[in-house]
């Protein structure tokens, strides 16, 4: 329900700690009362807050609405403390996408920055930390499709370009990784790599192919 809490203390156990009636832990960060903590919307827009102007102690918080000109009905997708210079991709449900570093995204004002422009009908649907050199997409029609993270151009502001292209789906789930190492999914309890991957290595913007055998029917790698 978008509320907002700090709790003193790393490491810390939050399964136990006090929610709104029906709300669940959506994300859980460290950071000091003297970092930047900057959110994302399923919209495309940034904010930015000080992590001591969070409210504390054993309550349940309050509504980051209250912080933060958020709109009724957009929803916060990404929350991350700023690091200087990180590389960031950004994923619309159609499979558009494009990379920001960590800079751009500070805000200044209540009502953030609009940064990625989903389009009419679209959602953000990731904001995640680009490690490695390669980019793993799924689709919810089951087609993977991995190719070099160089091919997604780095932008200020925009649509960014197509990742994978779809007929009547959306994106699923993507990640970035290391060519050299693998591409690692969860299964169940376990952790399982593919080495082989020439397969599903293509353009950026194709269709891509059904998964190795064992991929988790889910379509999420983690």
């Amino acid at each position: 329900k978008e509320w907002i809490k700090a709790l003193k203390g790393h490491h810390k156990e939050v399964s136990d700690t006090k929610l709104k009636d029906g709300d669940s832990v959506s994300f859980v960060l460290e950071a000091k009362t003297t970092d930047q903590i900057i959110f994302m919307s399923d919209s495309g827009r940034f904010y930015t807050l000080l992590g001591d102007s969070l409210p504390r102690g054993n309550t349940a918080g309050e509504p980051l609405r209250l912080m933060i000109d958020l709109a009724p009905e957009d929803c916060i997708i990404a929350a991350f403390v700023y690091e200087r210079g990180i590389k960031l991709l950004l994923t619309a449900t159609n499979g558009k996408g494009c990379i920001i570093t960590s800079n751009t995204a500070l805000s200044s004002t209540k009502a953030g920055k609009q940064i990625f422009n989903v389009g009419v009908g679209e959602k953000a649907h990731s904001c995640l930390r680009v490690v490695g050199d390669m980019v793993a997409i799924m689709g919810d029609n089951r087609k993977l499709l991995l190719f070099p993270v160089d091919e997604i151009p780095e932008i200020a502001r925009g649509q960014g370009v197509l990742l994978q292209r779809y007929k009547g789906s959306n994106v699923s789930d993507i990640t970035t990784f290391t060519l050299s190492e693998g591409l690692t999914w969860n299964l169940g309890n376990r952790t399982r790599s593919e080495l082989e991957l020439s397969t599903w290595i293509g353009k950026r913007g194709a269709i891509g192919k059904f998964p190795p055998v064992g991929f988790p029917r889910t379509n999420k790698f983690s």
